[in-house]
């Protein structure tokens, strides 16, 4: 990012306006408060709340830091003891308090002569639970995910039963064993097909509904008639979920098609199953015939072939250490490595920290495992790249409001400007 700033030359038509915005930048650099001195404080929902950490803000000035060095504060996964497990990376941890208690916890900071170092974390995010929307996606989608890239994933790993998939090593017991003891059933919920394993649900690749709709339909179709409205949409459904292009599939054109088409397919289907009882009790009988019975290994036949259809593969737990094909953070399966090193990624895991600082919550960051990252010099340039560019922006819209096609103009001249500066 850094080298592609130092061939823009100033713009001689905009030199005045360059020269007062880059007055303006240095500025507000030079407010930044000095760090002398720190206090962490370790957020918890059981412990430490954003509003007890207002109430204890005189104090913490009283001893005379500098600044109060937050741990994560981003949404963790429930119950984080240490908010290290990063859930979500656009948002608060809404168990620490709502947004109101965090402003009033950093107007407390500031009343007592306080900054903030706020902990964020780069390296990692947890996906050991269902509230982690990105991992979710790829879990669905494999390959063509918006949010494939966004994690270290190996798609064309050695083994090549893992070609496309993610292996996910989840399972307390052998994978054979649990399906055949019911334990990995299907279920229908908000009209989408899960799969459940312990408290998760797994969602199932959109394109293998068809094995859990199809089954049964030609009585269906007596039973009601070759004319049957529901009957005749469920058939389209059908038809729309095997024309959708495949996971592996990566295409630009195929993507949209894929994410456009899908959500439409599953809110037909779910409106289908709210309109008709018939067609619900037809697809709630076709999951109950592939979740199988226990002690007859031949009826989870059908259940097995729908799980190896996913783009992931359920595993014993132990088979992390020698077959993940994801990155994690250090040997913690459940923590998967996070490809900051990819411009979209970096923006998406940073922007609520850089609102912060731009606001004014936050003077600075201490960066959670720096050194696990792809490239950790060319992050720390982007952090100081990135402050430049937000900051810029904020002072050229007071300056030139509602000209953005202004600000494209000189911003390269102005970060050449801007450069020695960080």
């Amino acid at each position: 990012m850094s080298s592609e700033l130092t061939t823009a030359e100033p713009d001689g038509n905009n030199a005045q306006l360059i020269d007062q915005l880059v007055a303006r930048v240095r500025a507000r650099l030079a407010e930044r408060r000095r760090v002398l001195s720190t206090y962490r404080l370790q957020f918890t929902a059981a412990q430490l709340r954003f509003s007890q950490a207002r109430d204890i803000a005189d104090y913490l000035g009283r001893l005379g830091v500098s600044h109060v060095y937050s741990s994560p504060v981003l949404k963790a996964g429930e119950g984080s003891t240490h908010g290290y497990d990063v859930v979500d990376h656009t948002r608060l941890n809404d168990e620490l308090g709502s947004d109101e208690e965090y402003a009033a916890y950093v107007r407390a900071l500031k009343d007592n002569g306080l900054g903030q170092i706020l902990d964020i974390v780069p390296n990692h995010m947890s996906v050991a639970t269902d509230a982690n929307r990105w991992w979710r996606d790829v879990l669905a989608n494999g390959p063509a995910s918006a949010y494939s890239h966004y994690f270290d994933i190996d798609w064309r790993p050695v083994k090549r039963e893992l070609r496309n998939r993610v292996l996910l090593p989840v399972l307390g017991e052998l994978y054979g064993k649990m399906l055949e003891a019911g334990e990995l059933p299907i279920l229908l919920a908000d009209g989408r097909f899960y799969v459940q394993v312990y408290q998760r649900r797994l969602p199932l690749e959109i394109r293998t509904w068809v094995q859990i709709l199809e089954p049964g339909l030609d009585g269906l179709t007596s039973k009601l008639g070759t004319e049957s409205l529901p009957v005749l949409e469920l058939q389209s459904i059908i038809r729309g979920l095997s024309y959708l292009p495949a996971c592996d599939d990566t295409a630009a054109e195929k993507l949209e098609e894929r994410r456009r088409e899908q959500v439409v397919l599953q809110a037909r289907l779910q409106r289908l199953l709210e309109e008709s009882p018939e067609i619900r009790e037809f697809i709630e009988g076709n999951v109950r015939q592939i979740n199988g019975e226990p002690g007859k290994p031949e009826s989870f036949e059908a259940l097995d072939r729908l799980l190896e259809s996913q783009v992931y593969r359920l595993v014993l737990w132990k088979a992390g250490s020698d077959e993940l094909n994801y990155r994690r953070f250090f040997d913690v399966t459940e923590l998967a490595a996070v490809c900051t090193e990819h411009l979209d990624v970096f923006e998406a895991t940073h922007r609520v920290p850089f609102e912060l600082v731009l606001r004014g919550d936050v003077d600075g960051f201490r960066i959670d495992h720096v050194d696990g990252l792809f490239d950790p010099t060319e992050y720390l340039w982007r952090l100081q790249w990135m402050l430049l560019r937000e900051i810029s922006k904020q002072e050229f819209e007071q300056l030139a409001p509602g000209q953005p096609e202004k600000l494209d103009e000189i911003k390269q001249s102005v970060l050449v400007r801007l450069r020695g500066d960080i």
